[in-house]
């Protein structure tokens, strides 16, 4: 025997209750942060969103990283070059790397910018000047746009 207030009350407060632990647990989940700082030099506040995907063969990450409308791709060992690619869309090619990061070209920042923070998956890869690449890897892009909202 049923009995209909359990149908009426309990039933709906289930679902929003497991309704809302996806969702928070979705949130919890982007590999996406920001991190604002203090200068003390200049007293401004300086923030980077940053995400990080790790290899899980090798288990090296590669972070992606946007701080003073630079975006960097960073490796664990000196890099000669780093490739990107939103939802499967041409890939960005940087050769511009120092020591263990190389940036997007700067004629590029806008346009890969807006794809990152229209997308929903970019795939990353990285190669050391020893010619070991890790990757490529995919970094989901939720939580992309809430970052870059918060830091600006």
């Amino acid at each position: 025997m049923t009995l209909p207030w359990l149908r009426q009350i309990w039933l709906p407060l289930l679902a929003a209750m497991v309704s809302t632990l996806f969702a928070s647990s979705a949130q919890a989940q982007s590999p996406w942060k920001t991190e604002c700082k203090v200068d003390k030099m200049t007293e401004k506040t300086r923030c980077a969103l940053s995400g990080q995907a790790t290899d899980t063969v090798t288990l090296e990450p590669i972070t992606v990283n946007f701080e003073n409308n630079t975006l960097t791709l960073s490796g664990s060992g000196p890099l000669r070059r780093a490739r990107l690619r939103v939802d499967g869309g041409n890939a960005i090619v940087m050769t511009q790397c120092v020591a263990q990061s190389c940036f997007v070209p700067g004629n590029l920042t806008s346009s890969v910018l807006r794809q990152l923070r229209t997308g929903s998956m970019v795939l990353v890869e990285v190669t050391q000047t020893d010619g070991k690449t890790i990757g490529p890897m995919d970094l989901p892009l939720g939580g992309f746009e809430a970052g870059i909202q918060q830091i600006r």
